[in-house]
């Protein structure tokens, strides 16, 4: 169940808005839904494995409040739906100094949920309708030589609202890029080992991490309600460490 409600005389809440007098209200309903998951596995050599998954997803159904001056009231959103499509490998060649995983996936969303600050400031959850996200993702772990591992990984994923809803009509996110998920992430680590005969060993780690622009926002920016920043550009990170262990 959903409850809302504010102490009387309370003149105003952080993200909803009081109840007429601070009254309570409440309502609750009951869902249900099957979901599933089908995972194949393959054996292609020894070293080499491909595998491939298919699922159906779910987010419950939410109940939303909402209280509109003089008109408290509670709004079902529907259940967001989740279809899935997952394919890869992963392996190793040059007597293991090579090692590499990559994957590439396809999401379709429907009903996709998300949360809005309506006109009255007050946060509301809401069915922002169709949308997709499909990409990939590569990690490589090398040893060219003993002492060196080199680390490098790249992702890509484009998540998207969909332009149109099942009827045709424009949608309120309509080709907008999902909160928090970056276009493109990569990055880069260099490991040095190196035994220093009586007096110990020494590691030397370097790192380097990017992603692209992000947005705080579904909204993308775009229907502002006030000045602050919703979004992120890209940016790198580079970091170093020594180590030092004795005998």
């Amino acid at each position: 169940p959903a409850v809302i409600g504010f102490f009387p005389g309370r003149n105003g809440g952080l993200f909803i808005a009081p109840t007429p007098g601070g009254a309570r209200l409440n309502r609750s309903e009951a869902f249900d839904a099957f979901t599933w998951r089908t995972v194949v596995n393959y054996d292609l050599t020894k070293d080499w494995n491909l595998w491939a998954s298919f699922a159906k997803g779910r987010r419950p159904d939410v109940i939303a409040p909402s209280v509109s001056p003089g008109a408290p009231n509670f709004t079902i959103v529907p259940a967001e739906i989740a279809d899935s499509v997952e394919i890869g490998a992963k392996g190793m060649a040059f007597d293991d100094r090579l090692q590499v995983e990559a994957s590439a996936f396809s999401y379709d969303y429907t009903n996709f949920q998300t949360s809005v600050r309506d006109s009255s400031g007050n946060l509301r959850t809401i069915n922002a309708g169709g949308a997709s996200s499909t990409g990939f993702e590569l990690q490589v772990i090398a040893r060219p030589i003993l002492p060196l591992t080199i680390l490098a990984t790249y992702g890509y994923n484009s998540g998207r609202f969909d332009d149109t809803d099942s009827a045709g009509q424009r949608q309120i996110f309509a080709g907008n890029q999902f909160r928090l998920s970056p276009d493109h992430t990569a990055s880069l680590g260099l490991i040095y080992e190196q035994s220093l005969g009586d007096i110990g060993s020494m590691r030397l780690i370097g790192t380097y991490s990017w992603q692209s622009k992000v947005f705080f926002n579904d909204d993308n920016d775009k229907n502002d309600i006030d000045t602050l920043a919703e979004s992120q550009d890209s940016y790198g990170l580079l970091g170093a460490r020594a180590r030092f262990s004795g005998p």
